[in-house]
């Protein structure tokens, strides 16, 4: 997922990167905090620029990197545990969900069918990426590369 959250000081951006241990860039009188060198180990990017924190997650990692200690996102994960993720990681980078607006998600679905899933996939090939309904998408059974997800942007 990605959130945009806005702040509304230079000081309450200061916090945040301390916080998260942000390293800061400046190019003249502009500064930048990201945690560009430590993400891959925590899965939570954050940047900050201006008055605007841009986080990108994936909550179902995020989860079980708590419960688990593993960056994986295998397996089932329910609603509540999406909730529970959610405000955890808000909490820890210290600021309120409610201030957020979420910008880009993905959905993954494990349904149990009586066929094979590619045979639904199948039935369902002439779905559109929305370019002028002319671009099909290709779909995959359990896609192992970004470019073989059916992405849906919703801003």
């Amino acid at each position: 997922m990605t959130f945009k959250v806005i702040i509304n000081t230079e000081l309450e951006a200061v916090n945040i990167a301390k916080i998260n241990d942000l390293q800061k860039w400046e190019n003249g009188n502009i500064a930048r905090y990201e945690n560009k060198e430590n993400y891959k180990f925590s899965g939570i990017m954050i940047s900050i620029a201006k008055n605007k924190v841009q986080i990108k997650c994936s909550l179902h990692k995020f989860y079980n990197k708590l419960i688990f200690g593993e960056l994986e996102n295998s397996g089932l994960f329910t609603m509540t545990e999406s909730r529970r993720a959610l405000y955890t990681l808000f909490d820890q980078i210290g600021l309120k969900s409610e201030r957020a607006r979420i910008t880009y998600f993905e959905i993954g679905l494990n349904i149990p069918t009586n066929h094979e899933p590619i045979q639904y996939i199948e039935l369902i090939k002439s779905i559109t990426t929305g370019k002028a309904n002319k671009t099909t998408k290709e779909m995959f059974n359990d896609a192992n590369f970004r470019k073989n997800n059916l992405d849906i942007k919703l801003f």
